[in-house]
């Protein structure tokens, strides 16, 4: 997995870390579809859309 990342895209560190995963976004269409993600999910469970309102989209 490490070695495919490195491979296909402009990071060059660690993809995984001790106890836990952490991932990189790295285009806008990539960005957009994760916060369609989380705002989804976020409804069902009837908490606000966007909680981190105070992040802004690219």
């Amino acid at each position: 997995m490490t070695k495919a990342v490195h491979e296909h895209t402009a990071h060059t560190g660690p993809v995984f870390c001790e106890g836990s995963w952490r991932g990189y976004i790295f285009d806008d269409d990539h960005w957009q579809t994760t916060i369609q993600y989380i705002e989804r999910h976020n409804l069902r469970r009837s908490l606000p859309a966007r909680p981190f309102g105070f992040i802004t989209p690219p």
